[in-house]
């Protein structure tokens, strides 16, 4: 599949660049003729007013025109009224006119250039009527010049664009074929982390429901029996879809968060205020696993902008994944600070500690570093994620510091109010 989009990538590429180079080589070639041609018609125009200025005093023919040599030089005609060649000072061989349509509008009063093939070569011709002093017309005067040199240059530089350009694409083919490669790099990583993630969704899923599906089965074939005789299996029919509501919701948050339409209700709160609340609400928790909680906001106490219940719902995942992995007669610390414009919150825990190998992956959508622990602890693996994009949403950042024996430290930053500075205060729960 990504070969074929490579190669369409590559011939759309390679189209476009064809078309620039091609529209950038005719530009240049009919500016560089026009600058050329107008410089010839400039040069006729020229010879010709001067020329036209001393015939002004002629009662009529004989002309007296000007005998420069020819051959690529500039070259003078006389017509006279009746059409007839009368002036041929450069001694061209004619016996008319090269060009009777410029006569005739010369005659008429007007002046016009014309390109002609005289004597092998092409000749670039001005026509112009001649008047007296007093007006009257007297006849047509044409001045030409070949612009063979012109058309040989033209000529030059049309091969020159055209190897140029065919070079250029050659060369953009090449690197166009690198580049197309390095272009899907993302769309690969994309398309793999959706497939993993489709993989993943679809494996987590199938076991809450097929623990329910047996649930419900058995608890048809006991119809006869009292919901008392069967506690354990309604039981673990509402563990399971606590579980799945669980991660419904986190899945909902976090495509929300892909599609940018996380909905935020912005508003000032002091972050040490709800670290506290938090922390009372979940010490019983810690306290029924044997946990020691230890909460201190000393010096935290500035002032964020945020949402308060997604900050909440920050916590608890935080404090929820501590809890998870440290054994009892464990501690659990949370601690608030605020320095250099943000407020900095961190839980250290006494845990197992993540390995190396597990850190750089720890905030991807269903990874568990202890695959054997975070099912039997109702993990699913999104925490971190859901917890990386809330702290994202609010222009924070989050990190995560582990050794393995040692426990495991999340530091997170949240940016505090401008002009809102932090006062000493501190707690401990």
């Amino acid at each position: 599949m990504f070969g074929a989009i490579r190669r369409r990538l590559l011939a759309w590429n390679t189209a476009v660049l064809a078309a620039l180079l091609v529209a950038l080589g005719v530009s240049i070639y009919f500016i560089t003729a026009s600058t050329l041609y107008g410089g010839v018609n400039r040069t006729l125009r020229e010879n010709a007013q001067e020329t036209l200025q001393r015939l002004s005093a002629t009662p009529g023919f004989p002309f007296v025109l000007p005998r420069t040599g020819y051959s690529g030089d500039v070259f003078y005609l006389g017509i006279d009224l009746t059409g007839r060649l009368m002036e041929n000072p450069q001694g061209l061989s004619l016996t008319a006119s090269p060009d009777p349509e410029g006569v005739r509008k010369a005659l008429a009063g007007g002046e016009t250039f014309s390109t002609i093939l005289l004597n092998g070569q092409h000749v670039r011709l001005l026509s112009a009527p001649i008047f007296t002093s007093r007006g009257d017309l007297l006849g047509a005067l044409q001045v030409g010049r070949s612009i063979e040199p012109e058309r040989s240059a033209l000529s030059r530089l049309a091969l020159i664009l055209a190897l140029s350009e065919a070079a250029a694409l050659a060369l953009a083919l090449g690197g166009g074929w690198f580049l197309a490669e390095r272009a899907l790099v993302p769309i690969r990583n994309a398309f793999d982390r959706q497939r993993r993630f489709v993989a993943d969704a679809s494996h987590e899923l199938r076991t809450p429901l097929t623990l329910i599906r047996s649930s419900s089965e058995l608890l048809a074939r006991h119809g006869s029996q009292t919901i008392d005789e069967n506690r354990h299996l309604v039981e673990s029919i509402v563990s399971e879809t606590e579980y799945l509501s669980g991660m419904i919701a986190g899945l909902l948050t976090l495509a929300q968060s892909d599609a940018g339409r996380l909905a935020l209700r912005q508003e000032s709160m002091a972050l040490d205020v709800l670290v506290r609340s938090v922390c009372d609400d979940v010490g019983p928790l810690a306290r029924s696993n044997g946990l020691d909680l230890v909460c201190t906001t000393d010096g935290g106490n500035g002032t964020v902008k945020g949402d308060r219940e997604r900050l909440r719902q920050l916590l608890l995942l935080l404090l929820d994944n501590a809890f998870k992995y440290t054994p009892r007669q464990g501690r659990v610390e949370v601690s608030l600070t605020a320095n250099g414009g943000y407020a900095r919150l961190a839980i250290t825990d006494t845990g197992q500690g993540i390995r190396p190998e597990h850190l750089e992956h720890i905030f991807d959508r269903f990874y568990r570093a202890d695959l054997t622990r975070g099912r039997e602890a109702g993990g699913s693996g999104l925490g971190l994620a859901i917890a990386k994009v809330l702290v994202e949403a609010h222009g924070g950042g989050i990190d995560v510091e582990s050794a393995v024996g040692q426990g495991t430290t999340v530091r997170v930053s949240l940016p505090l109010e401008e002009g809102r500075r932090p006062s000493s205060d501190g707690d401990g729960v």
